[in-house]
């Protein structure tokens, strides 16, 4: 029932998600935050169970300014996705968390990147990318109108999104 979306364009990335929390057919929260900034380059979308995606996107951005306050530099968008994905990966073995994510970036010298992870620890670097059942649906969207440029796809197809 979740859905986070991302996408990347000329010199932006964007990510959005959906705001309600369902428990089977019960609507627990409509007011949940499920993107987190890691720091201010770098968004994570979450989306899976509610305690999962809290408890893992806490975990990544502590440990993400741990590593910057230990090492005096930020960790790039392509390290982060690596270090996201070995974690999930690691989390099958000990505590499996279902938790589907969208990381997007911007960097001066690499421009925006997105990168599509799933709870089983597959990493993509995509264009565009999208999780839950508003995924399935917003596929065919960008599959057919999705450019470099795509303020005129945003604008023409933000009812539908």
């Amino acid at each position: 029932m979740d859905h986070l979306l991302g996408m990347t364009g000329d010199g932006w990335a964007l990510v959005a998600a959906d705001r309600k929390v369902n428990h089977s057919i019960i609507a627990v929260k409509h007011d949940e935050d499920k993107i987190m900034k890691l720091d201010d380059s770098k968004l994570l979308g979450c989306v899976g169970e509610l305690g999962d995606t809290k408890n893992f996107t806490e975990f990544v951005q502590k440990n993400i300014a741990l590593y910057g306050l230990k090492n005096g530099c930020k960790l790039s968008t392509h390290a982060t996705a690596h270090y996201v994905r070995g974690e999930i990966a690691d989390a099958i073995r000990r505590s499996p968390k279902m938790c589907n994510m969208i990381l997007v970036g911007y960097e001066e010298d690499a421009g925006p990147s997105l990168y599509h992870i799933d709870y089983l620890g597959g990493m993509h670097k995509m264009n565009y990318g999208a999780h839950g059942y508003g995924g399935f649906f917003c596929a065919s969207l960008f599959d057919r109108s999705h450019s470099a440029r795509a303020t005129h796809f945003i604008s023409s197809n933000r009812h539908d999104l």
